[in-house]
């Protein structure tokens, strides 16, 4: 006699699954990358398995000293979602040594620096063109991109409440972003995306 066993695979996490202990291993995770980066040691060890294979569709860390911007440094899979793990060392590393706007950040800002991890989902087309697109832009919940060709620009849902922006001066922002008009956000030819972001913050040690 034959017996069939059938062998079902692991449920994957994902972001949506996350846990206050899952977040708090992310952020230890991508502050450990930072100082790691900045001090110039070997990397250490990354989330465990079930953390680091959830799918994202972006991320994004932040770096920032008394709420002053150091460096912010991410990644857009955009519909190919690939995995938290590699995704949040990459742009720790890079938050840390390779943002070209800022001045390299030394050994003795590294206590003070507030970590913040911005795990993207939910991507949605705009349908919507010219003035339209104002009402389909969340303040506080959607972040945007807008291509047009080879220009992209990407700003975070945080970006438009931290400067008090409204929706077309968000749009507007977005626009610059991508090195383009002002107002290049009204020409049809432009694709506008929004998002959602769960943003997680560890503050300084």
């Amino acid at each position: 006699m034959f017996v069939r066993i059938l062998l079902h695979p692991r449920t994957m996490k994902t972001i949506f699954d996350f846990t206050p202990d899952d977040d708090a291993a992310v952020l230890q995770s991508a502050r450990e990358q930072v100082a790691s980066a900045i001090r110039g040691n070997p990397a250490p060890r990354g989330l465990p398995p079930e953390l680091a294979e959830a799918p994202i569709t972006g991320l994004f860390v932040t770096l920032k000293n008394r709420d002053k911007l150091r460096s912010c440094i991410g990644y857009w899979n955009g519909e190919s979602a690939g995995p938290l793990g590699p995704a949040l060392a990459r742009a720790a590393v890079g938050a840390a040594t390779d943002d070209p706007r800022f001045p390299p950040i030394p050994l003795k800002e590294v206590p003070a620096l507030t970590v913040e991890v911005s795990l993207l989902s939910n991507p949605r087309t705009v349908e919507a063109t010219g003035e339209g697109r104002i009402g389909e832009v969340a303040v506080g919940r959607h972040g945007l991109i807008l291509e047009d060709g080879r220009h992209r620009g990407l700003l975070l849902p945080q970006v438009a409440t931290e400067h008090g922006w409204g929706a077309r001066t968000f749009l507007e922002h977005t626009a610059l972003k991508a090195g383009l008009p002002r107002s290049a956000w009204l020409d049809p030819k432009t694709t506008l995306t929004t998002f959602e972001a769960r943003i997680l913050v560890n503050p300084p040690e």
